[in-house]
């Protein structure tokens, strides 16, 4: 996706979706997990 040169601001405004969103995406992080349950799970 990052390889177009694009930066997470310009993809944040492309898909109407926060930065940090586009980063968790961009970083292949699993969207769909909780932030308080991921080190719980494995």
């Amino acid at each position: 996706m990052r390889q177009s040169g694009a930066t997470l601001k310009e993809l944040a405004l492309k898909y109407e979706i926060s930065t940090s969103t586009a980063s968790r995406i961009a970083t292949g992080t699993d969207s769909h997990r909780s932030c308080k349950h991921s080190k719980n799970e494995n």
